[in-house]
């Protein structure tokens, strides 16, 4: 397979303390043809200083004078990317060594595939496996239809191909503060066919970082983020949905100890919604 340039778009914040693996993991990977566009997105730690200590011309790092937000991060590595494909990245994450090697072959052989992600193998601050590999759904039917149930990608894991965003003007939802990658599937359901390769080429850290404390404190930013995507994929069909059901899902979905004795009674109606899809 000839190599095909890659972009990898990590945005970093205040990341220090796991930064140097991140970054090594992508610079010892076994494909090699990429640029690493890092964005530093105000960070008031030592990261710049890290990214700086790296002598690889691959590496392209931009620094926002202040703290853009992920959304806006996330569009600025898009812009100035000149890939082929985009591959993401988080800061507090690891690559499997062959992580694009493996995604680009798999690309590169199914040209229907615009998205695809991987499963992830869990691990804690302090690098230690937990609770074994995730699961992921492959077929794409299979991962269109739970659109409307749960987010089927692993963010950092996804792996799109750049003319389906420039080409149809699709970018990060930069007025949205929760479900950022939720809105982006939302917004390629209609354009090709999404997969899940089923092996775990991410080492995903999951500890309580003041990011996601900070997400789980604001439901109603999640919720809105949610809906937008909710509201694309119903466009899909046709059908609109009003808030209470739109609040009933979500409850159900993700929060059922938080459905109220009086929304019990929409239930019929949200069924119905659920057999028109």
């Amino acid at each position: 397979m000839n190599e095909v340039l890659v972009s990898i778009i990590m945005p970093v914040f205040n990341a220090s303390a796991f930064l140097k693996e991140a970054i090594e993991s992508i610079l010892n990977q076994t494909y090699s043809k990429f640029e690493f566009i890092i964005v530093n997105d105000g960070s008031t730690d030592e990261c710049e200083e890290i990214i700086l200590a790296y002598q690889d011309s691959r590496i392209k790092l931009i620094n926002n004078k202040i703290n853009l937000g992920l959304n806006k991060s996330l569009n600025i590595g898009i812009e100035n990317a000149s890939g082929k494909y985009l591959l993401r990245m988080d800061a507090d994450d690891i690559s499997d060594l062959k992580r694009i090697e493996i995604q680009v072959a798999f690309m590169e052989s199914h040209p229907e595939v615009i998205l695809s992600g991987t499963s992830v193998r869990l691990i804690n601050a302090k690098g230690e496996y937990v609770n074994g590999n995730s699961h992921v759904i492959k077929r794409s039917e299979e991962l269109k239809a739970s659109l409307f149930f749960e987010c089927p990608f692993v963010h950092p894991s996804i792996i799109i191909r750049a003319k389906d965003l420039n080409e149809n003007n699709i970018k990060y939802n930069e007025s949205i503060k929760q479900a950022e990658d939720y809105i982006l599937y939302s917004e390629l359901l209609n354009l090709g066919e999404f997969r899940n390769i089923d092996k775990p080429l991410l080492f995903y850290r999951e500890y309580e970082s003041e990011s996601r404390i900070s997400s789980m404190k604001n439901l109603n930013d999640i919720f809105t983020g949610r809906v937008v995507a909710w509201e694309k994929i119903m466009s899909l069909f046709d059908l609109e949905i009003g808030p209470i059901i739109y609040h009933l899902h979500d409850k159900l979905t993700y929060y059922p100890y938080l459905i109220e004795k009086e929304e019990l009674g929409k239930v019929g109606d949200y069924f119905r919604v659920l057999q028109n899809i």
